[in-house]
């Protein structure tokens, strides 16, 4: 079924109000990594949750950390609403505004093992969102007008991201920041057998990009890095756009999703993957 095309998304880093203390216009918690978590100190792989008596079980899941109190002291910050806290969880970093006009930069610290599960595929089949709504813009729309909604569809995605204090980012799976319409996100970890795209490559790419509100494309054609990786970024045929920073910048990511072409620039003497 390959087809020479790659599907594009985009990723952004949200900006939001945020408070270091709960109250009643910061309610939504996003969390440190937990001392808990166990992971392969050789691989880094996410092995569950270690219990009292030394032994791993999996690890909690998003409904279990968002519906109860298991993380409760972890907490790095808090939101005003349920929809910022996934946004941040799925985007792996944000700026937070404080009520001193602070900046608190936060970004990704690790997961709880789970793969990464679209809530709008889901709510797509259910039917009750139609093709034009699956947008991060249209999603939201739908839960600001159906509340009851949220943790129904939202939970359905175990997937959950931690925190840890950043300047200078985000920081992309190489360590380094990402610059927007300079960085993308591909699979180097899916599947290690595969090996499917070398760390740090320059790639070269053609693609329609949304203009505007209108999600008109203009083409883009140019240089690239391969600077990130993502739960939801499988497999040959996917890449993710790095749009920058704010609301602008989501609307961008949120309305990107098209097909083009890549090509993956590597030394003469690398063995292709």
């Amino acid at each position: 079924g390959y087809t020479e095309r790659v599907l594009f998304t985009g990723y952004f880093t949200p900006i939001y109000d945020a408070s270091l203390t709960k109250d009643s216009t910061f309610k939504y918690p996003l969390y440190r990594r937990p001392a808990d978590l166990a992971t392969d100190p050789a691989t880094g792989e996410v092995l569950g949750r270690r219990t009292a008596d030394g032994s791993i079980v999996p690890y909690y899941t998003r409904r279990e950390i968002e519906s109860s109190d298991v993380l409760a002291g972890n907490e790095i910050a808090f939101v005003k609403t349920a929809w910022e806290a996934y946004t941040i969880t799925i985007q792996g970093s944000a700026r937070l505004r404080l009520p001193d006009g602070n900046i608190l930069e936060i970004g990704w610290d690790g997961f709880n093992g789970y793969e990464y599960s679209s809530p709008g595929e889901k709510m797509l089949a259910d039917g009750v969102i139609t093709k034009e709504q699956y947008s991060a813009k249209g999603l939201r729309t739908f839960f600001e007008q159906n509340p009851e909604m949220m943790s129904k569809y939202l939970w359905t995605n175990d997937r959950y991201v931690f925190f840890t204090e950043t300047t200078g980012g985000p920081y992309g799976a190489l360590g380094v920041p990402v610059t927007p319409w300079a960085s993308i996100a591909v699979d180097k970890k899916h599947d290690p057998a595969r090996n499917i795209y070398p760390r740090a490559m320059p790639a070269f790419l053609t693609v329609p990009v949304p203009a505007d509100e209108t999600g008109t494309p203009r083409d883009f054609r140019g240089f690239m890095m391969d600077q990130d990786t993502g739960g939801a970024i499988r497999g040959a045929v996917r890449a993710d756009f790095f749009w920058g920073f704010g609301a602008d910048a989501g609307a961008q990511a949120g309305r990107m999703k098209q097909q083009g072409q890549m090509w993956v620039l590597l030394p003469t003497e690398m063995a292709p993957p």
